[in-house]
This record gives C-alpha cells, structure tokens and sequence, in this order.
C-alpha cells in the first residue's frame, strides 16, 4: 500500500483530490455524474466546527454522493443527541443547542418522525406474587439501525483508503481486497465494554496508516495495518458519542482475532411471562485505558490536528 506525506501537510488545510473514480465504487467520473464530496459531511458535526479545521473534499459519482447524504441526515443527529442532550450539564450550551436544533429538524429514518420525537420504549410486565403484576416502561435515546451506521463507516473509512493509496500520476486511489467487518459499535457510556478494550490492545502496536481528528474531536478516525497479515484495523468516533469498530481485508485471519475476544457479558434470562429478556451494563472507559486512537511504533503516515 503506497503510503503518503500526510504528516507534512498542514492540520488546519482542506485536503483535495483530483480524482477520476468514485472513491465509494470506483466508477469512473464523468462530467454528468462528477459530483464535489466532503468526506466528513459539512452537516454532520456541530455547526461552525470545521471551521479552520482540515476536510478531504474529493469527486464522487452522484448515486454515492446522494447516497452518503441520506445516511449523514439523522445519523448526524442521533450520534450528536445521544451525549449532549440527554446529559446538557456535561456540555458547553452551543453543542447543546446545536443537539437539539439537529434533534428537531432532522427526521428518523427508523421511526419516520423527528429525532427528538423517537426515543425508544420498552413495555416490561412480569408476574411477581400471586395475583400481583409488575410493569414498568423503559425509554432510551433515539436509535440507528446497525445496517445504515456501518455502511456510512464503510464509505468514510473507503475515502480514506483511497487517500493513502492514491496515485497522482493515474489520479486513483485503491480499493482494498477482501471484505468489510464491523465488529460492534457503542456510545460513550459504554466505551470500555469487553470487546472494544480488547481491539484497542490487540491493534494497539498495528503499523499506523491513516488518522485523522478534526472538527474540534468531533470526527476521528484512524487505520492500521496488522504486520503479519492481509487485514486492517479501523476505528471511527462520531461527535464525541459514537465509536465504531471493525477490520477490513481477508476474512480467516479477521475471524482468528475476532475468536480470541471475550462475548458482551450479559445477565441470565428474565422471564416477563410471554417475553424474555436479558441486560447487559454499560462500562465506562477511563481516560488513560483509551487507546483507540492511540499507535506505538507504526510510522505516522496521516494527520493528528
């Protein structure tokens, strides 16, 4: 993989692209479907942001372009949401407003309503003593459906792929070999869950490829190559709240590492009658375990605002 100056460059710069495929599919780009792309969304972090903070802009074909734009809509505004809304005294007062303004204006693709309008509710009744009932009602931040977080994960994490792998003189970029693998994605209450520590501290010495901060840490993102295998690991934060995790590359030496991981630790069975259910805690992460966006002695081939 042809690895670029990255780290010569100035962190508050847009990065741009002279492209002549479609960074997503790899189409070639002509004039009638040659469409201008920021890969991290001009919407999609808090308003004001990106501002004096660096961006790779590129060409996209318009079914990709129109495509990421959908999943940006109210990913953007639930990712954002979920942190900042819902704990207002943790945050400064325009990032809360800004949560709310998304949360208002941007509708759920899950629920067809508003953000702010599909928090999710869960009706609970269990048989305690003869005769007598419990029920309760959870409700939980709004919601994305997994299928649509890891196919916009898949398209940034492709735009930065075709970024280090790009090749001035034919003007394209790479697409790797193999699959795409998310592994599990969570929100900041449960950062330190088993699975994530154990992908933080087994690509932790991984050589570093590509990473990225910008937005004021509101989008991070990294890559890094494992030194004895064809696969990759990569890691993206979305709006202080989201992180999303997984691999790239050829699938058995994916599935050697993903096997070593302990399972989500969860509670026994409780049965509510007509309905079963299990709960799992959320584990927090405490700042000096946090080595997702961490490298040891990969070479720095990427841009650290």
């Amino acid at each position: 993989m042809a690895s670029s100056k990255l780290n010569e460059l100035p962190t508050n710069k847009v990065l741009t692209l002279d492209n002549a495929t479609c960074p997503y599919c790899g189409k070639d780009l002509l004039n009638n479907n040659d469409t201008k792309e920021h890969v991290v969304g001009r919407k999609f972090c808090p308003k004001g942001s990106l501002n004096g903070q660096w961006n790779l802009i590129l060409r996209a074909c318009n079914d990709c372009n129109n495509a990421k734009s959908k999943l940006e809509n109210d990913i953007s505004a639930i990712t954002l949401a979920g942190r900042h809304w819902f704990n207002p005294e943790k945050h400064v007062p325009s990032v809360l407003l800004e949560a709310k303004r998304k949360s208002k204006n941007s509708i759920s693709c899950r629920t067809k309503k508003p953000v702010q309008d599909s928090q999710e509710n869960l009706n609970i009744s269990f048989p305690f003593s003869s005769g007598v009932t419990f029920n309760f009602n959870i409700v939980g931040p709004p919601q994305i459906d997994n299928n649509r977080l890891y196919e916009l994960a898949r398209m940034q994490i492709m735009a930065f792929f075709y970024l280090i792998t790009f090749n001035q003189e034919t003007k394209k970029g790479g697409f790797w070999l193999g699959g795409f693998f998310p592994l599990i994605e969570a929100q900041h209450s449960d950062w330190g869950n088993t699975i994530h520590k154990a992908f933080m501290q087994t690509v932790y010495p991984w050589e570093l490829k590509w990473i990225g901060n910008t937005a004021n840490g509101f989008f991070k993102s990294i890559i890094k190559r494992n030194p004895n295998e064809f696969c990759w690991s990569w890691a993206l934060e979305w709006n202080k709240n989201y992180r999303l995790i997984g691999f790239f590359g050829e699938q058995k030496p994916i599935e050697s590492i993903v096997n070593t991981f302990s399972t989500l630790e969860m509670s026994p069975w409780i049965d509510c009658g007509k309905s079963k259910y299990r709960i799992r805690y959320d584990i927090s992460l405490r700042d000096e375990e946090d080595l997702l966006f961490s490298w040891d002695d990969g070479v720095k081939a990427g841009i650290d605002a």
